[in-house]
């Protein structure tokens, strides 16, 4: 049978609009032949500025104790923001993981207020202030979305990744030693909420069920915080590559934090005294 196909479309001249920041971003940078933080500063933090208000509010103040600015945070590097305490920035440097959004709002609020460049013009404190500045502009962007924020809390470099030693030291508690590293890696968990690890008033029952939770551990942790980014080419080939590596590395660091997990649960139940006291009453 004969096959009848369509005339195709004569081409036509059309305009593409950018949609979205983030395309919008791409093709300055092209134009611009700039980098994304050059990109950053020169387009975006102009609207972030324009966003914040200057007007003092001082109930926000009487509700959050924020970290006192140390000289060492005002010698930051805008460039830099990813390798920096975005919790610390804040002055959130206590709660951490633990911050509510509402909490992580007043605490950006309340940096922007002290650390605005219209603010800090009128004190004459001007150029480190102002790269400060930027660096609560960066961390604020990060801790306020949800998908960045776990992201930067699954390697947050000031919460230890430590297990104990597989075996105690003389006089150490058992509980008192593993029960905060599982109360730490529980906030990794799927499921909601992580039963504790009790004490030697803890049924058996409650102990297995602990052990049975700990045993399947579904984690959401993600690595992608990590992930190297060549900012100076557009080139999809290297884009690709560089994507393959971390995509690669991302699951290698799954594994070894799927390792350290099941390590954990194996010495903690190869030293749990429960465990022997409930055999022995069988």
């Amino acid at each position: 049978a004969a096959v009848v196909h369509a005339s195709i479309s004569r081409p036509a001249t059309a305009r593409i609009q950018a949609v979205g920041e983030h395309f919008a971003s791409f093709l300055r940078r092209k134009r611009d032949n700039s980098t994304e933080s050059d990109d950053y500063e020169r387009h975006v933090l102009v609207h972030v500025l324009a966003r914040t208000k200057l007007e003092d509010k001082p109930e926000l103040a009487d509700t959050l104790a924020l970290d006192e600015v140390t000289d060492d945070l005002l010698q930051l590097e805008p460039a830099k923001w990813k390798d920096q305490d975005h919790y610390r920035v804040l002055g959130l440097s206590e709660l951490r993981f633990k911050a509510t959004p509402a909490q992580i709002k007043r605490a950006h609020q309340l940096r922007a207020l002290q650390f605005h460049p219209d603010k800090i013009a009128k004190t004459g404190n001007g150029t480190r202030s102002d790269s400060f500045f930027k660096c609560v502009q960066r961390a604020y962007e990060v801790l306020r979305d949800t998908t960045k924020r776990r992201q930067y809390d699954s390697v947050d470099r000031a919460i230890s990744d430590d297990i104990p030693r597989a075996r105690l030291n003389h006089g150490q508690d058992f509980f008192a030693v593993y029960g905060p590293v599982f109360e730490r890696e529980g906030r990794f968990s799927r499921r909601q909420p992580v039963p504790l690890l009790g004490d030697l008033s803890t049924s058996r029952d409650d102990m297995e069920a602990f052990y049975r939770f700990w045993s399947s551990f579904d984690s959401w942790r993600l690595f992608d915080y990590l992930d190297k980014v060549k900012e100076q080419t557009e080139n999809r080939e290297e884009k690709r590559w560089q994507e393959k590596k971390n995509k690669a590395e991302r699951a290698r660091l799954k594994r070894e934090d799927n390792k350290r997990i099941s390590d954990l649960v194996q010495q903690a139940m190869a030293l749990d005294p429960r465990v022997e006291m409930y055999k022995e009453q069988e």
